[in-house]
């Protein structure tokens, strides 16, 4: 309410005010115009609109002057009146700043809430929390008069200061913890201040900052828009200041969507009076809305005892060991075209390095264990060379930037922080940065650039840097995470990896040279890219699955490593970002953690089981990310082999490249490396830290990915590293265009010489399984081939179908012959026309042939079991049919036998209706060949059985087709018994057939 002169002031507070009003407000000051104070207040319109106000309950007036004409005219007509208070500003006060400061504290004292999203005009007003103070759920703040109340709107009746009488005086009490986790103490009332509405509009501002885009729509989905787990990160963080709401990285990827993502916040959201708003934090965060008991972590505090953490530990450990190492150095070389100021160059870095304390750390020994030392200024650092008189000044700068990028650091005298300009040229620099990764990490590049930019700006200018302090120093982080190990706040995490981690697996890659005793870290690396079209096809595959592009080209890494290893449970590390706590964001140092990502493939799963499992995996890594992994490791992996790393021995990197930014007027873009001709920042040259490292690249300002494989030379070839690579982006296509396919039936590529060393393991010792027969195999055979067969009733063949014909019949025959046989294996000869290499771009086909399946019967499985022992059996075939069918046989060593077909005397084909049996090569027939054929309709499904005539009888044929009728409807109605149990069957033609005449002998290959 404002009368006279104030409507000035709201002209002038909304950018309104004209010279006509200007000018009269210039008389009004020198006495000359009194009409523009206004017509005079009509008392009876201010009584009458006072009582109706306090016919709803006691009222606080508030008027933002000091002893203003209503605030008089309100206290004499109230004065008396215990349901009203009216309050103003002193007057007198320093500034009218300091009045509404004063003011607001009267209403505080008076215990008054005020609606204050009600009467701010701003999408959210800035507050500063009071300190620690036992009340509940109050939160007080101040801002300009002018950013807290708009002048420029009637403020509406709902914002009118709640009213409140003057409580009585009464001691303050800490109130109990919430008894629901999520919950705190309700406002009056019990309503959320803020509407489902307000939340939305809410996160829409906040990802259309994380995600720097231009809008975020309600319906978009978050991993469409480019969202990943770093920025999640950031967003939990945000939310739980805003609204008190502890998110897990799991509520993002089961709400992608905006507003289903607003609407769980809001369901959760503490019953307060008012949210906190963003940039309120402080040095100290409000802790957040617990989960459980001992879930939240304490915020991190400065503090005067340096500490190392525990990756400086480890890398301390390392330079004992190894003191010429370069295995942590993190060089990056850029270009610089532009004016350069050399001198205020360096002096920026030495401005970086008194803000940020890591950057003057040094690692040392004291009394045998590693300290930190924090030097006053990081001494010599900087190396300026001019090579710009030189014939070529970018051939001579190549030596001196792979020198600097190559700089053995001495951990405990050298700086941590080395810089190398080298001028090629007017306005022309390489600028080449080598940090030890104690001192920084891959997050680090974008605070570092920013604030050197600033402050090399600010010297110029003239200026002080206009940068935030910063609330903690790296040696706080350090002393806070070895104080949550000591605390035992970490328990929690370390019973998760110590359960998800057991017993964990060797990666058996194969490999150009047998493992030494002892890593020597040495390395070369492979690049290759994978186009933007395919990217954009495997984002969309983790839409699909709410699953981040990291993890589709993660499952699909596990899926290669299973595939060349020929193992199931694959153990791949990754890093985390590590800064989970905001006091970390703009903080240099190593945050970075590394967690083991454990998959499983075993059951033969589509890539779409595989990858929700992934993303599971990831999930339950994220929310378990904070105890170090050095600590993880001593539980689950003390005994330590030299020739490997712990737990590990494949990394996973992820990175978002950001697109080249400018250094003010000067253009910088990456330095082309002299040495492998690519640009990969942060990775020190001709190392390797684990067997193979895949790094993965996204591109900023591109659509495509940019990998590189880091090898170690100690194991690998060049070639092999090659067409591994090769084989991945090959797999990604596959993946692009069919998730249902099964992981083993993914193109893997793997290199002849593993697949000859395939085929040689698996038929090592191969044991008699010949068939029946009713007589015996002569010398010389006739060649004579008969047929019979039957078609499968209908009910029974729906549900064979259901379970896999292929699989399913070939397990029941593999299941008489071990019976006949009396053998605990079988081996069975898999031929059938060629077939598509599933979800090939190219539509190439696999060879007609046949694959020697050795299948295994030992344990008395039941027939789920062994079908699925089929199924696994097939899939490793099929991966390993490179080479040829003689190539096959001679890695098993077996002698050849006049009459007979080498490795097995039985086939079986799956085919279509109108296809013929397969054959084996060299034209001998085996003894038996088993053929189905399936029909496009349900319950079309046909067996026959070709069998030479000089051993068999037609009626112990149609026996044996009979019993294979018989075992299917035996196994259909009890899948899941042992097969022992199923003998004898009903009618069974053992009887009628003889004992092979001659036993085959067991070989060793």
């Amino acid at each position: 309410m404002s009368s006279g002169i104030s409507r000035y002031t709201a002209r002038y507070l909304r950018g309104d005010l004209s010279a006509e009003d200007t000018a009269a407000l210039r008389k009004a000051h020198d006495g000359l115009d009194p009409a523009v104070a206004g017509d005079p207040l009509r008392a009876e319109q201010l009584h009458a609109a006072v009582e109706e106000q306090l016919s709803d309950g006691p009222v606080v007036f508030v008027e933002l002057a000091a002893r203003g004409e209503i605030g008089d005219r309100l206290s004499a007509h109230l004065r008396g009146r215990e349901n009203a208070r009216v309050l103003g500003l002193r007057p007198g006060a320093a500034d009218t700043d300091t009045a509404v400061l004063e003011l607001l504290g009267r209403l505080y004292e008076e215990g008054v809430h005020v609606d204050w999203p009600a009467l701010r005009a701003a999408p959210s007003a800035g507050r500063v929390p009071l300190p620690g103070h036992p009340f509940t759920g109050v939160r007080c703040w101040a801002r300009p008069l002018g950013e807290v109340l708009s002048f420029d709107e009637a403020v509406p009746r709902s914002g009118v200061p709640a009213a409140a009488p003057a409580p009585a005086s009464a001691p303050l009490q800490t109130p109990a913890p919430p008894a629901v986790a999520e919950e705190a103490a309700p406002a009056p009332g019990g309503q959320r201040t803020e509407e489902p509405r307000s939340v939305l509009d809410w996160l829409r501002g906040t990802l259309v900052d994380l995600l720097h885009a231009d809008e975020v729509p309600a319906d978009a989905d978050y991993f469409s828009m480019g969202g990943n787990s770093v920025i999640a990160l950031q967003l939990v963080e945000r939310v739980r200041v805003r609204y008190g709401v502890r998110l897990k990285m799991a509520d993002i990827y089961a709400h992608p969507v905006v507003s289903s993502l607003a609407e769980a916040i809001h369901g959760r959201a503490p019953r307060t009076s008012a949210p906190q708003p963003p940039g309120a934090t402080g040095a100290r965060p409000a802790p957040a809305a617990l989960e459980g008991p001992g879930t939240e972590l304490p915020p991190i505090v400065p503090g005067r005892e340096p500490a190392l953490s525990y990756g400086q530990e480890r890398m301390w450990f390392h330079h004992q060991l190894d003191p010429a190492t370069t295995l942590y150095n993190l060089p990056g070389a850029a270009r610089y075209r532009g004016p350069l100021d050399v001198d205020t160059f360096r002096l920026a870095w030495e401005d970086l390095a008194r803000r940020h304390e890591a950057l003057r750390s040094n690692l040392v020994e004291d009394d045998g264990r590693p300290g930190l030392v924090i030097r006053p200024d990081m001494g010599d650092f900087f190396t300026y060379l001019d090579v710009s008189g030189e014939d070529d000044p970018e051939a001579a700068a190549g030596p001196v930037i792979t020198s600097a990028k190559r700089w053995v650091f001495d951990v405990a005298e050298d700086s941590l922080v080395r810089v190398t300009v080298v001028r090629i040229g007017e306005d022309d620099h390489i600028v080449c940065s080598c940090m030890h990764h104690a001192v920084n990490d891959g997050w680090a590049p974008q605070i570092q650039m920013q604030e050197l930019l600033e402050f090399y700006t600010a010297r110029l200018e003239n200026r002080a840097p206009d940068i935030e302090p910063l609330p903690v120093q790296y040696a706080d982080y350090a002393r806070w995470q070895r104080e949550l190990m000591a605390d035992g706040r970490l328990d929690g995490e370390l019973a998760y990896w110590r359960e998800r981690l057991s017993d964990p697996p060797v990666l058996e890659l194969p490999t150009d040279r047998p493992r030494a005793d002892r890593m020597d870290f040495a390395g070369a690396t492979h690049w290759f890219s994978v186009p933007g079209t395919l990217v954009q096809r495997l984002r969309e595959v983790g839409g699909g699955e709410t699953a981040t592009l990291f993890m589709v080209v993660l499952a699909a890494f596990n899926v290669l490593l299973a595939r060349w290893s020929g193992q199931r449970d694959i153990v791949v590390g990754t890093p985390t970002l590590g800064r989970n706590r905001p006091e970390l964001w703009k903080l240099l140092g190593f945050f970075n953690n590394t967690v083991a990502l454990r998959s499983n493939l075993s059951g033969e799963p589509t890539f779409r089981d595989l990858l929700r499992q992934v993303r599971g995996v990831v999930l339950g890594a994220l929310d378990n990310q904070e105890v170090p992994f050095d600590k993880v490791v001593r539980e689950v992996a003390a005994d330590r082999d030299p020739s490997r790393s712990p737990l590990f021995d494949v990394m996973y990197v992820h990175q978002t490249l950001p697109p080249a930014a400018d250094f003010g007027d000067i253009a910088v873009t990456p330095a082309w490396d002299p040495e492998s001709g690519r640009h990969f920042p942060g990775l020190p040259p001709g190392t390797s830290k684990y067997d193979l490292s895949m790094v993965v690249g996204e591109l900023a300002d591109r659509d495509g990915l940019v990998v590189m494989m880091e090898y170690a030379t100690q194991l690998f070839d060049a070639d092999t590293i090659s067409t591994m690579s090769e084989a991945f982006v090959e797999l990604l296509h596959a993946v692009a265009d069919d998730q249902d396919v099964r992981c083993g039936e993914l193109p893997c590529g793997l290199p002849p010489r593993e697949t000859q060393a395939y085929w040689t393991r698996t038929l090592t010792g191969l044991t008699e399984c010949a068939p029946p027969t009713d007589r015996a195999r002569p010398a010389v055979g006739t060649g004579a081939i008969a047929s019979c067969g039957s078609r499968i009733p209908d009910d029974l063949a729906r549900a064979v179908s259901r379970s896999g014909a292929r699989e399913s019949v070939l397990a029941a025959v593999a299941a008489l012959l071990a019976r006949h046989a009396q053998a605990d294996e079988a081996v069975i000869g898999l031929t059938g026309t060629p077939r598509p290499l599933p979800a090939a771009r190219t539509g190439a086909e696999r060879p007609a042939g046949i694959l020697p399946l050795r299948l295994d019967l030992a344990g008395d499985p039941s027939f789920e079991e062994l079908a699925d022992r089929v199924r696994r059996t097939i899939s490793g075939a099929e991966q390993h049919q490179e080479v040829s069918f003689d190539d096959i046989v001679r890695a098993a060593g077996l002698p050849e036998e006049p009459g007979r077909a080498p490795l097995f005397d039985v086939a079986y084909t799956y085919r279509a209706l109108s296809a013929e049996p397969g054959s084996p090569p060299g034209g001998i027939e085996p003894d038996l060949s088993w053929s189905v054929a399936e029909g496009p309709g349900p319950g079309e499904l046909a067996v026959s059985l070709d069998y030479r005539t000089e051993l068999l009888d037609p009626s112990s044929a149609r026996a044996l087709v009979d019993d294979l009728l018989l075992l299917l409807r035996a196994v259909s109605g009890s899948p899941g018994v042992p097969l022992s149990s199923l003998w004898p069957l009903r009618t069974s033609s053992g009887d009628t057939l003889t004992k092979p005449a001659g036993e085959r002998a067991a070989h060793t290959a």
